[in-house]
């Protein structure tokens, strides 16, 4: 009875627990096999690698000694760059402002925080820089409010995404903000606000022409509902909130609304102060093992070097594409973690931190689970509103539906050619899983499993299917890591060169994909019994 009622509970059926320690200790073992290669060239190339200028003398914390350290990945250098002035110093003053403002002006203080936003971007960009901001965010502000048309505000959106990507633009904004490091965080500010004002100005549509795919909650309603003015403000609102401003995440915004109008003021208790403490704590050791790190793994230099990745062993690739992933990874915990922590202060629950993508073996589960804010997005405002996806929608009605999320995610990065194929493979990945869950489901798979297969042969044959496309998964993310010139030669490497390699990689990614699918199915049944 017990069996019955554990395997009710779990997403895959149980496998015998000798089997299951096995494919963990496997996988692990060659997790970190493959990396210690990484390690081991990283000392090899320090040479060629301090000549180019991808490494630069550091002082490292656990030495005392002066040690080389990998800063050629531009995002991480600048976050680095800017922490003091603009993440420390700029987040903790506007936390004691927003104590400040919870007790003498608890009605309004998150147009304090807009405020704060603004006098922000007025500093470190310039006046021309923020009326820039301001003007792309009211352009489709007003389309919508005028229109209350959902295609004149798409239309006047994607216009907009691509007029801030044109060489003109570009060219305009270095001369206004001729740090190379301010510029980045300023671009990743416009890219953020793309997000919110297209959201804010969707919701204002649907509410208007009281579409299905309003949200029915009075306190959204009446946030879009009323004068011009009125209507304004909660899109300064939504926009200018200054720990999710720069870098994100992105929270829709009918969640973001019910959040500030219906929570209370966060009760500063002890559960509280430790919790709030602990997801800064957490965030900044990670801060910390990530710098660390970059004194041992040169993975960004690496990635620089094609010449290098085209003759390094094949089981040493296998680590750089790991180590180049997982870098990704811990990454974005920092940069998405740390703000969401800080949200928590004016008890709001964000989106938070990626979850750990050696762990995701599905497209759709590293898309669901990697950066949740987006996948929320994207699922509200364009996936959802095209009508989702059914078994019963034509093939072309449920490809279309699929296919344009991915090509608004491509046009939102940027357009580059390695996106293109970053997306369309991880486009495909989705859909294919989509499918393939669907036949998985149906009557006839089912007759032929309890006919031939056991559940457990079942979970098998699809951890066997599985491996394909998580070798796919992973290749596919270093296209947008590393260019294309990067993801051709893990695509070339990976699939053509030798077939003996090709398939005991496929074996190794046979133990990830049983591993991937003993931690889904603990997660959920730990949630099912919560």
């Amino acid at each position: 009875m017990k069996k019955n009622s554990e395997s009710l509970t779990r997403l895959y059926p149980v496998l015998p627990k000798f089997e299951i320690v096995f494919y963990v200790v496997a996988w692990i073992f060659f997790y970190f096999w493959a990396v210690l290669q990484v390690f081991y060239i990283s000392n090899d190339i320090t040479v060629p690698a301090l000549r180019r200028g991808d490494l630069e003398v550091k002082r490292n914390l656990f030495q005392p000694s002066r040690s080389l350290k990998d800063t050629l990945d531009f995002e991480w250098t600048s976050w680095n760059y800017l922490l003091w002035e603009t993440i420390i110093c700029a987040f903790s003053l506007h936390f004691v402002f927003m104590r400040f403002c919870e007790w003498f002006w608890p009605l309004h203080r998150f147009f304090c925080s807009a405020i704060f936003s603004i006098l922000f971007c007025f500093y470190f960009f310039g006046w021309l820089c923020v009326v820039l901001l301001l003007a792309q965010t009211f352009i489709v502000f007003f389309v919508a409010f005028l229109t209350r048309n959902t295609v004149c505000t798409w239309v006047t959106s994607i216009v907009v995404l691509l007029l801030l990507t044109y060489k003109q633009t570009i060219d305009f904004l270095q001369i206004q903000i001729p740090d190379d490091y301010l510029l980045v965080m300023y671009i990743c500010t416009c890219t953020m606000c793309n997000l919110r004002y297209i959201a804010f100005s969707l919701e204002l549509c649907w509410q208007k022409s009281n579409s299905k795919n309003c949200d029915k909650n009075s306190t959204v309603v009446s946030s879009l509902d009323g004068s011009i003015g009125h209507v304004a403000k909660n899109l300064i609102l939504y926009q200018f909130y200054f720990p999710l401003l720069v870098g994100g995440p992105i929270i829709n915004y009918n969640d973001f609304c019910k959040q500030i109008y219906e929570k209370p003021i966060a009760k500063w208790d002890r559960s509280f102060v430790m919790s709030f403490v602990t997801g800064i704590l957490r965030y900044g050791a990670c801060h910390v093992l990530i710098d660390v790190l970059l004194y041992y793994f040169y993975v960004t230099s690496i990635h620089s070097d094609a010449a290098l990745l085209k003759k390094v062993p094949i089981h040493a690739l296998c680590g750089l594409a790991l180590c180049y992933v997982q870098f990704f990874c811990l990454k974005y915990m920092v940069l998405y973690g740390l703000p969401a922590s800080v949200a928590r202060a004016e008890n709001l629950s964000v989106p938070g931190a990626s979850h750990c993508v050696s762990a995701k073996h599905r497209f759709t589960d590293m898309w669901k689970y990697f950066d949740k804010g987006l996948h929320n997005w994207l699922l509200r405002y364009i996936y959802f509103p095209l009508g989702g996806y059914s078994k019963h929608d034509s093939f072309i009605k449920s490809t279309v539906n699929s296919a344009i999320p991915f090509v608004f995610v491509y046009i939102w990065h940027g357009m580059h050619t390695s996106h293109l194929y970053w997306a369309a493979v991880n486009w495909l990945g989705v859909y294919v899983e989509k499918i393939a869950m669907d036949v998985y489901r149906s009557e006839r798979v089912k007759m032929f499993e309890a006919k031939y297969l056991s559940e457990t042969n079942s979970r098998r044959l699809r951890a066997v299917f599985s491996s394909l496309p998580f070798s796919l998964l992973i290749v596919s993310n270093l296209y947008f890591l590393g260019g294309t010139e990067v993801g051709n030669i893990y695509m070339r490497r990976t699939y053509t060169e030798n077939i003996a390699s090709t398939l005991l990689i496929h074996v190794v990614l046979y133990f990830g994909v049983q591993t991937s699918m003993e931690i889904s199915s603990y997660q959920m049944s730990k949630t099912k019994q919560a």
